[in-house]
Protein backbone atom coordinates (compact mmCIF):
# COMPACT_ATOMS: atom_id res chain seq x y z
CA UNK A 1 0.00 0.00 0.00
CA UNK A 2 1.39 3.13 -1.05
CA UNK A 3 1.07 7.01 0.62
CA UNK A 4 2.26 8.85 -2.08
CA UNK A 5 0.88 12.31 -1.81
CA UNK A 6 -0.41 11.46 1.89
CA UNK A 7 -3.08 9.66 0.47
CA UNK A 8 -4.89 7.02 3.14
CA UNK A 9 -7.77 4.35 2.30
CA UNK A 10 -11.22 5.91 1.88
CA UNK A 11 -13.94 3.62 3.75
CA UNK A 12 -17.25 4.71 2.27
CA UNK A 13 -19.88 2.22 3.93
CA UNK A 14 -18.62 -1.50 2.86
CA UNK A 15 -16.01 0.02 0.39
CA UNK A 16 -12.56 0.64 0.95
CA UNK A 17 -10.48 2.59 -2.03
CA UNK A 18 -6.93 1.77 -0.92
CA UNK A 19 -4.11 3.70 -2.34
CA UNK A 20 -1.63 1.48 -4.81
CA UNK A 21 1.63 2.37 -6.71
CA UNK A 22 0.41 0.93 -9.79
CA UNK A 23 -2.31 -0.78 -11.73
CA UNK A 24 -1.14 -4.15 -12.91
CA UNK A 25 -0.25 -4.72 -16.40
CA UNK A 26 -2.96 -7.26 -17.52
CA UNK A 27 -5.49 -5.04 -15.49
CA UNK A 28 -8.47 -4.33 -18.61
CA UNK A 29 -9.97 -1.11 -18.84
CA UNK A 30 -13.62 -0.92 -18.35
CA UNK A 31 -16.06 2.19 -18.55
CA UNK A 32 -18.40 1.24 -15.51
CA UNK A 33 -17.82 3.73 -12.92
CA UNK A 34 -19.96 2.32 -10.70
CA UNK A 35 -17.36 0.68 -8.07
CA UNK A 36 -19.63 -1.27 -5.99
CA UNK A 37 -23.71 -2.32 -6.42
CA UNK A 38 -26.11 -2.00 -3.67
CA UNK A 39 -27.06 -5.86 -3.24
CA UNK A 40 -29.75 -5.12 -0.29
CA UNK A 41 -30.75 -1.60 -1.24
CA UNK A 42 -30.07 -1.36 -4.58
CA UNK A 43 -27.91 1.54 -4.21
CA UNK A 44 -24.53 2.21 -5.70
CA UNK A 45 -21.06 3.94 -5.04
CA UNK A 46 -19.99 5.64 -8.03
CA UNK A 47 -16.74 7.76 -8.53
CA UNK A 48 -17.62 11.00 -10.63
CA UNK A 49 -14.61 13.73 -11.08
CA UNK A 50 -15.45 17.65 -9.88
CA UNK A 51 -14.58 19.31 -13.46
CA UNK A 52 -15.28 17.09 -16.24
CA UNK A 53 -11.57 17.88 -17.78
CA UNK A 54 -10.13 14.48 -16.90
CA UNK A 55 -11.67 11.28 -17.13
CA UNK A 56 -11.35 8.52 -14.36
CA UNK A 57 -9.87 5.26 -15.74
CA UNK A 58 -11.43 1.94 -14.24
CA UNK A 59 -9.77 -0.76 -14.82
CA UNK A 60 -10.90 -4.64 -13.80
CA UNK A 61 -8.81 -7.86 -13.24
CA UNK A 62 -10.43 -10.84 -12.56
CA UNK A 63 -13.01 -10.48 -9.78
CA UNK A 64 -10.52 -7.03 -8.56
CA UNK A 65 -11.39 -3.20 -9.37
CA UNK A 66 -8.51 -0.92 -9.77
CA UNK A 67 -9.10 3.27 -10.76
CA UNK A 68 -6.74 6.32 -11.91
CA UNK A 69 -7.94 9.30 -10.22
CA UNK A 70 -6.88 11.88 -12.83
CA UNK A 71 -8.43 14.81 -10.90
CA UNK A 72 -10.45 15.49 -7.60
CA UNK A 73 -13.05 13.24 -7.59
CA UNK A 74 -16.64 12.81 -5.23
CA UNK A 75 -17.41 9.23 -4.64
CA UNK A 76 -21.39 9.57 -3.75
CA UNK A 77 -24.04 6.87 -2.23
CA UNK A 78 -27.50 7.85 -1.33
CA UNK A 79 -27.25 6.13 2.41
CA UNK A 80 -23.54 7.65 2.85
CA UNK A 81 -21.96 11.38 2.84
CA UNK A 82 -20.08 12.26 -0.33
CA UNK A 83 -16.38 11.87 0.12
CA UNK A 84 -13.78 13.80 -1.64
CA UNK A 85 -11.25 11.30 -3.36
CA UNK A 86 -7.88 12.34 -4.25
CA UNK A 87 -5.62 11.94 -7.70
CA UNK A 88 -4.03 8.72 -7.66
CA UNK A 89 -4.31 5.15 -8.37
CA UNK A 90 -6.12 2.74 -6.00
CA UNK A 91 -7.77 -0.66 -5.57
CA UNK A 92 -11.27 -1.43 -4.87
CA UNK A 93 -12.14 -3.44 -1.95
CA UNK A 94 -15.40 -4.13 -0.53
CA UNK A 95 -15.45 -4.91 3.25
CA UNK A 96 -16.15 -8.33 4.09
CA UNK A 97 -16.90 -10.23 7.66
CA UNK A 98 -16.67 -13.92 8.69
CA UNK A 99 -19.27 -16.21 9.32
CA UNK A 100 -19.06 -18.70 11.88
CA UNK A 101 -21.88 -20.69 11.54
CA UNK A 102 -20.63 -21.34 7.79
CA UNK A 103 -17.37 -21.11 8.31
CA UNK A 104 -17.14 -18.80 5.70
CA UNK A 105 -15.58 -15.03 4.60
CA UNK A 106 -18.11 -13.27 2.78
CA UNK A 107 -18.55 -9.60 1.02
CA UNK A 108 -21.16 -7.27 2.93
CA UNK A 109 -24.22 -6.31 1.56
CA UNK A 110 -24.82 -3.04 0.95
Amino acid sequence: MSNENNRTAIRHGDLCLIPVDSIPEKAMATDCNVLAYGEATGHNHVLTVEKTNEPINYFTLGAEKFINVKERGLLAHPEHKTLPVERGLYKVSKEQEYDPFSKKIREVAD
